[in-house]
């Protein structure tokens, strides 16, 4: 479970938080290879894909990796996964225009993502509970909920790659 001291200070407006380094960049990225198989893996994937999405957000990155930046569609994988596998405790809402992913009380979002025909089929059936924004801007401290992830959530057989140097 998310501690409610860290949701606490991810929430607070006036909050500062880490910058993403290039090497937590790469450990996040790694996690698109990720099967999603428990609520843990749910949680690190995303957690590891807000990261992605907030450092290709940068003013300062390489041009060339912003046209290699596919973080989106791997978005839609992993949201597939969770809806096939019906991951317990992982809850999924798909608009068009937004997908919201709550696990732990925590609530990542994710705009323009490419539905495919599964994602299409779950937007408009009964099972697509309706969530609104939590309010919550989770890009900021992407940083710090990673680590958090790394510490508490990585998968059971996943490489811990982060503490390596690239």
């Amino acid at each position: 479970m998310f501690p409610t001291e860290l949701y606490a200070l991810i929430s607070a407006p006036d909050a500062e938080f880490p910058d993403i380094t290039y090497n937590l960049f790469i450990t996040a990225y790694m996690a698109s290879l990720l099967e999603i198989r428990k609520t843990k893996d749910a949680f690190y994937f995303f957690a590891a894909m807000n990261l992605v999405n907030a450092y290709v957000k940068k003013q300062d990155i390489p041009e060339e990796l912003k046209r290699k930046y596919t973080f989106k569609k791997y978005v839609a994988r992993g949201c597939e996964q969770v809806l096939v596998k019906e991951i317990k405790d992982v809850h999924v809402y798909l608009s068009p225009d937004v997908t919201y992913v709550k696990i732990w009380g925590v609530q990542f979002s994710f705009h323009n993502i490419v539905l495919s025909r599964l994602l299409k089929q779950f937007m408009h059936s009964p099972g697509n509970q309706v969530q609104e924004w939590a309010g919550v801007r989770l890009q900021p401290p992407a940083a710090l909920i990673f680590e958090w992830a790394l510490q508490h959530s990585v998968p059971d057989g996943w490489a811990r790659i982060a503490t390596r140097e690239v």
